[in-house]
């Protein structure tokens, strides 16, 4: 049964959620893993310990691995939660962000499963209002032409610096544990995520982009993408 496959000890996909003080999103963000139609990953909640109602929503779903303890931030959880990951590919979702396209996952592993040289997956993500709202997609450059694939998009990558989108991304966990390093930052801005695509480029690992709608980021005062703005 899916359940079963979902207690599974080397599941496919491990899903690593940070969070801290979110839980009025968290059923939304749990629900759209859950109704994915690939039914093979292990769902990781690392939270700073919540002093919201996280911690009580989260005990409702007995399928999460739920770790509750200080850390020092959004990227100390993401190490921790990787460590602790049992798939064979990793994937990043917040609390308050989720997943739009329910075929995602099963997406996801047809490329990686059927193409070694492929390292890392991703598609477009959409913006979300703070009540739910579906605004914007993303990446408004690529919705006639699509970006270049593969080997390709390294010379993309040297003109704009682009970095994929850590809300839908499907990556290796090997291939992310190396580009994810602390040792590897270079620290370009102070995004994490930009310096991991650095070191996943400059290492010649090879993107594929999905055209597909994949995920929405939830805006909200204490969002990444707030923050960033």
């Amino acid at each position: 049964s899916q359940n079963m496959r979902r207690f599974n000890n080397k599941p496919k996909i491990t899903i690593i959620s940070p969070s801290k003080n979110t839980g009025k999103y968290l059923r939304d963000t749990i629900e759209s893993i859950k109704v994915q139609t690939y039914p093979d990953w292990e769902h990781i909640i690392v939270d700073a310990v919540s002093t919201d109602e996280t911690l009580s929503v989260a005990k409702e779903y007995r399928h999460l691995r739920v770790v509750s303890e200080k850390d020092i931030g959004f990227y100390d959880a993401l190490k921790k939660g990787t460590e602790m990951a049992r798939g064979e590919y990793i994937m990043i979702c917040c609390i308050s962000d989720g997943y739009l396209d329910k075929d995602w996952f099963k997406k996801c592993v047809e490329v990686l499963d059927n193409d070694r040289e492929v390292a890392l997956v991703w598609g477009f993500p959409q913006r979300m209002s703070e009540d739910g709202k579906l605004l914007d997609i993303s990446y408004p450059q690529f919705h006639k032409v699509l970006p270049p694939q593969k080997e390709n998009f390294f010379y993309y990558w040297l003109a704009t610096f682009f970095w994929f989108p850590e809300s839908n991304f499907c990556v290796r966990k090997e291939v992310f544990e190396r580009c994810f390093s602390r040792n590897d930052f270079t620290q370009l801005d102070g995004n994490k995520f930009l310096s991991f695509s650095y070191v996943f480029n400059t290492r010649g690992y090879v993107p594929y982009f999905i055209n597909s709608v994949a995920s929405y980021g939830r805006i909200h005062g204490d969002s990444g993408s707030v923050r960033e703005a």
